[in-house]
């Protein structure tokens, strides 16, 4: 059996101990998390009243397997070889998705490892565009991606998003995304509407991404 590739790059490092978790165990930390608060009474009854729809388990599914893709931006070599070379190099994992959102080669590359007909599960391309914008800005701040050739864009698209002799980054986003399935399988039946398209359901949406990627970043879990 070959291991995941999520697996092998890291997703969360302590410095002083010199441990690490793994990518794709951090990144199911966090999407399991983000399910139990969507169960909480008082906040499956906000997202219930934020969509003029019925919201389904099925749905929630859908929204916990986004959630676990909150973090595919680490899997750049660029942040994966900061803990290997250079743990002070500034390289990060929001504005280094950039060029996944804009170059054509790469872009084709990322929607090809999302999970299994991903693209069904939104009314719209503005509807997928805005889920996906709100689990890439997980830290707080809205992340814009227009016109953002500037800074670590050119690494990022020439270098860093592509394999080296032992890595492949996009193949760790697909071995993430292909996990979704078995953490989630609910949310790849056939039969599921749409996820909601109104803003006010992406707000609370992606303010849930940021509170279970903090619990779930905490040691103690």
């Amino acid at each position: 059996m070959t291991t995941p590739a999520g697996s092998r790059f890291w997703g969360k490092y302590q410095a002083k101990t010199g441990k690490s978790l793994s990518l794709l165990a951090h990144s199911l930390d966090v999407a399991v998390v983000f399910r139990a608060l969507c169960d909480l009474d008082g906040i499956r009854r906000t997202l219930a009243n934020s969509t003029d729809g019925l919201l389904t388990d099925e749905h929630l599914d859908r929204l916990a397997a986004l959630a676990m893709l909150h973090d595919i931006g680490k899997a750049n070599l660029g942040f994966q070889d900061k803990i290997l070379h250079n743990p002070h190099a500034h390289v990060g994992h929001i504005r280094e998705l950039a060029p996944l959102i804009g170059d054509e080669e790469l872009s084709g590359m990322l929607l090809e490892s999302l999970p299994r007909n991903v693209v069904t599960w939104f009314s719209s391309t503005n509807s997928a565009d805005s889920y996906f914008f709100a689990i890439f800005s997980h830290h707080g701040r809205p992340v814009r991606f227009l016109d953002a050739k500037s800074g670590s864009y050119w690494l990022a698209r020439d270098e860093w998003w592509h394999p080296d002799s032992c890595r492949d980054p996009i193949r760790a986003i697909t071995d993430i995304s292909s996990f979704t399935e078995v953490a989630f399988p609910r949310a790849f039946l056939a039969s599921a509407s749409p996820l909601p398209d109104e803003p006010r359901f992406h707000h609370r949406f992606a303010g849930l991404v940021m509170l279970a990627d903090w619990i779930g970043s905490h040691s103690h879990w």
